[in-house]
């Protein structure tokens, strides 16, 4: 038993068959343990997350079918921008990579172009210097002449140093361009592969819809242990206040009832399938989410995480 000076309690060792009733600090441990044993699937539902029990679920190293169901609240995405962070990866194509490829082909071809003209200024020059040569030739010290080669050298210098500040600006612009584009192209992401989450809308973060607020705080894991001793597939399922946080699971004073009776958990499992496939509720697109978080900076491009 876990002891805490607040009160607690845990039916574990009462004569209850299927069911089990935890009261106290530290009521999630119970289902931690459970999803640390699950071979084949873990169900949650919980209006409130945090990172340190998603990256629980993440190093869960197997493969789990992992179904999460969150509820947003007003402001959703703006308040948990960096939980939301943790739970998506980048794809390994993006469009800003496909925009720097242009601007950089562009760029390529620009300063090809400035290069053409520099030699092209660089054989006038040369050959303006060849014509002087030649007729002052004689008179190679003579004022003349010295006019005309000052004359030649400042035109050198003026075109060199005005095809180096055209170089420099091009670098310049395409610097410019490539982070307005960052700005305005969102990353490419994906949910993180090993888990499928869905995150329900309700009338607290969206007033137009009269979808209620799910409260819920559910879990559903397979039990491989209890399942060895039996000729079906034995389920827990664990219900009560806390949520899937560590918080809930550790911290707070939370009621947690768990059960493996089938005629429970049979209907239990049905209501999660259907709460995660009901098309009369709305849930936030992937996109959706994508394009808020980067707009509120919290999703920046890969390069510059």
């Amino acid at each position: 038993m876990y002891y805490s000076k607040y009160p607690y309690v845990d039916t574990k060792n009462m004569n209850m068959k299927y069911s089990r009733v935890i009261l106290g600090q530290n009521a999630g441990k119970e289902i931690e343990n459970s999803m640390a044993k699950a071979e084949k699937f873990i169900y949650i539902i919980s209006p409130y997350f945090d990172l340190k029990s998603i990256t629980k679920l993440y190093e869960l190293n197997r493969k789990l079918d992992i179904k999460l169901i969150f509820s947003d609240s007003a402001n959703f995405i703006k308040s948990n921008g960096k939980k939301l962070r943790g739970l998506l990866e980048y794809e390994e194509k993006q469009d800003i990579d496909k925009k720097r490829a242009e601007l950089y082909e562009k760029h390529v071809k620009k300063i090809k172009k400035i290069s053409y003209l520099e030699k092209i200024f660089g054989l006038i020059f040369l050959v303006m210097l060849g014509i002087v040569a030649g007729i002052y030739y004689k008179k190679i010290f003579s004022f003349n002449y010295l006019i005309e080669s000052i004359v030649g050298a400042v035109i050198f210098f003026i075109s060199f140093f005005t095809i180096e500040y055209m170089k420099k600006k091009e670098k310049e612009d395409i610097k410019e361009k490539f982070e307005k584009a960052k700005k305005e192209i969102v990353p490419n992401m994906k949910w993180n592969s090993k888990i499928n989450i869905k995150i329900l809308k309700s009338l607290y973060g969206d007033k137009e819809l009269k979808t209620p607020f799910s409260h819920i705080k559910l879990y559903l894991i397979d039990s491989p242990e209890l399942s060895k001793t039996s000729e079906r597939d034995i389920t827990q399922v664990f219900m009560g206040s806390a949520n899937f946080t560590c918080k809930g699971f550790v911290d707070n004073l939370e009621c947690i009832f768990g059960t493996t009776d089938l005629n429970v958990t049979e209907q239990i499992h049905d209501f999660f399938i259907q709460m995660y496939s009901c098309i009369d509720f709305k849930y936030y697109s992937l996109e959706e989410i994508v394009k808020a978080m980067f707009e509120n900076g919290d999703l920046p491009h890969r390069e510059d995480k």
